[in-house]
């Protein structure tokens, strides 16, 4: 009977890590910014029949939804530019929600969304200003409360900031794990600053978190 070979460990361990590495060289990097909309044809103006509901399937506290603008997002153009854009509808008992919307930052790339609240007629209510737009936690947009009568948000990705970089140091909390030698264990805790440069995109990540201030989201009751 033939009997199968043994692998040395050493040989193990090497077949392990040029494994590892293989898989690592065949993965894609990172996506970078795309600054310009070239290749796909942009309506004269966006189509607001069928917009993505923001209201979960089922009332509950909190929904967090991340949406990807890519290469087949649809697009139209104003004021000469091209911009990509999204269609959602908001939920029903406006007056009790609290919406975080931006462009998630990537390694290499934030979506640049622009954010705007239109009535059921498709008409705008409000935009908002370049300087309401900040970093909130994992995004770079705006935080509001719906008004009565608005029904729908229109995020575009803005032309004037798409291609600007944005540097930034940023500092991370490590922890580690020891061991004594009498079998006890501590944590340790250190920092870890890093230099970060992200372009402003018209693709990319949007993140979008309604919030309902008291009841739940979709809840007549509350």
């Amino acid at each position: 009977m033939m009997q199968a070979a043994r692998m040395k460990p050493g040989l193990y361990i090497a077949l392990a890590g040029a494994m590892l590495l293989a898989a690592c060289a065949s993965s894609p990097p990172p996506p970078m910014a795309v600054v310009e909309i070239t290749d796909k044809i942009c309506d004269a103006e966006p189509d607001l029949l069928t917009p993505q509901a923001l209201a979960p399937e089922k009332p509950k506290k909190l929904s967090d939804e991340i949406y990807q603008f890519k290469n087949d997002t649809p697009c139209f153009t104003k004021g000469g530019l091209s911009t990509n854009y999204m269609v959602f509808s908001l939920p029903s008992q406006t007056e009790n929600l609290a919406l975080t919307i931006g462009g998630l930052k990537a390694q290499h790339r934030t979506l640049a969304a622009d954010i705007a609240i239109l009535n059921e007629e498709g008409e705008i209510t409000r935009r908002f200003d370049r300087e309401k737009y900040m970093d909130i936690g994992s995004v770079f947009g705006v935080q509001f409360r719906p008004r009565d009568g608005e029904a729908f948000v229109l995020v575009t990705t803005d032309p004037e900031r798409v291609g600007e970089a944005v540097v930034s140091h940023e500092t991370r909390l490590l922890q580690s794990q020891g061991y004594t030698g009498t079998g006890g264990s501590y944590t340790t805790f250190s920092g870890a600053e890093s230099l970060s440069s992200r372009t402003f995109s018209h693709e990319g990540m949007l993140r979008i978190r309604v919030q309902a201030l008291k009841g739940k989201i979709g809840d007549p009751n509350a």
